[in-house]
């Protein structure tokens, strides 16, 4: 994929896009069992809980598609956990606060400070990533 003749923050950008796609598409599946198998009711909070999913799959694309660029040099399977471990807790904490809070019914205006919050988490390591990619495939 380095040989491409296309910029290195372009590839990032790909890479991210389609592990989004392909988390989503199985989350896609997995969802609707859980909703199925444990009778959950949505009710009026299904909205915070879509956004809390996809901006939970989306700050792990992108923060997951940087970490596994580095963690392939090293050869070890265990770095990834133990790279992306310690920067997606926060992300885990807000998905989980929305998640809970939208399956209890409470409207988005309520959610909106953990929603914010995983936006910001999202925008902040997707640009990062985007900047420093180039410097992680090389080394």
């Amino acid at each position: 994929m380095l040989l491409c003749p296309v910029d290195r923050s372009t590839i990032y950008l790909a890479k991210t896009i389609s592990n989004f796609v392909f988390m989503t598409t199985a989350q896609a599946v997995i969802v609707p069992v859980f909703i199925l198998f444990f009778n959950q009711d949505l009710g009026p909070g299904w909205l915070t809980v879509l956004l809390s999913l996809a901006l939970g799959i989306f700050g792990l694309s992108a923060v997951g598609t940087l970490f596994a660029t580095i963690a392939m040099r090293t050869r070890r399977e265990v770095m990834l956990p133990l790279l992306m471990l310690p920067l997606v807790v926060p992300l885990f904490i807000a998905g989980v606060r929305a998640t809970t809070r939208g399956l209890a019914g409470e409207p988005i205006a309520d959610v909106a400070q953990w929603l914010n919050l995983m936006l910001g988490f999202d925008l902040v390591f997707l640009i990062v990533a985007w900047m420093f990619f180039e410097y992680a495939v090389e080394e």
